[in-house]
């Protein structure tokens, strides 16, 4: 009896830790080799689109949207950081910074899926998809990850490179 009371104990504790409850993406910064390198004579806004916030991704798995952009956000700073761009509130030149879209792999217990979503003060826009995996027992590494690569994609883009350095 007492091995069946440790089983059911383990089971629910297991579940609670796989998928039951919301998803709060670890912190991955950018290495050195991720980052492009650019210059812009003005300083740069970045901005918090984000338009839905909470959002069920399954029966028991919610999250929050905006602190997932939050943490876009921080990586970009990062990167003008590491090209001497100074950062403000109200610059003409910014990027609005939004995720419209994430999902967990259904197949895969500790991928994720996200879609970061970039507009410029020009009005141009393009969305960059990234898969992230990792182990563990929570899909938050995975949404680090996705959300670092998604990133990493952007810094790489060459219209966005464009409108930054003019």
């Amino acid at each position: 009896m007492k091995s069946l009371t440790t089983y059911t104990g383990f089971m629910i504790s297991f579940l609670l830790l796989t998928g039951c409850g919301p998803i709060h993406p670890t912190d991955v910064p950018l290495g050195l080799h991720d980052m492009t390198t650019f210059y812009s004579s003005e300083p740069i806004s970045l901005i918090n689109a984000q338009e839905v916030n909470e959002i069920k991704i399954t029966d028991n798995t919610k999250t929050n949207l905006s602190e997932w952009t939050n943490q876009a956000i921080v990586l970009i700073k990062q990167w003008f950081e590491q090209n001497n761009i100074q950062v403000v509130e109200g610059s003409n030149k910014y990027l609005k910074v939004s995720i419209p879209e994430v999902s967990i792999d259904p197949k895969s217990n500790m991928c994720t899926n996200v879609t970061l979503h970039i507009e410029t003060g020009t009005g141009f826009e393009r969305s960059y998809t990234a898969r992230g995996c990792a182990g563990g027992v929570t899909h938050n590494r995975s949404a680090g990850y996705a959300i670092n690569y998604a990133v990493v994609d952007m810094m790489h883009d060459g219209s966005i490179l464009k409108y930054l350095s003019d």
